[in-house]
């Protein structure tokens, strides 16, 4: 037993750390999320990416129209 190769087990690890995130939703919104079918938390997590970059691309924006005047 001790000549054999150890085996690292459970999850690889990755460049990109995920932190645990509690968030706390009105009843219609988790509904609706729920509506979408499986993978719903997935969904939301790209939800919550589009809004990251539409804040940024409205960030932009909100400065090229002060830099223009």
């Amino acid at each position: 037993m001790y000549w054999r190769k150890l085996v690292k087990r459970g999850r690889p690890k990755t460049d990109c750390k995920k932190q645990a995130l509690t968030v706390r939703y009105d009843d219609d919104v988790v509904a609706a999320f729920k509506a979408t079918g499986k993978g719903w938390q997935t969904e939301n997590k790209g939800y919550a990416r589009l809004k990251l970059i539409l804040v940024q691309i409205m960030i932009c924006c909100f400065y090229r129209q002060l830099i223009h005047r």
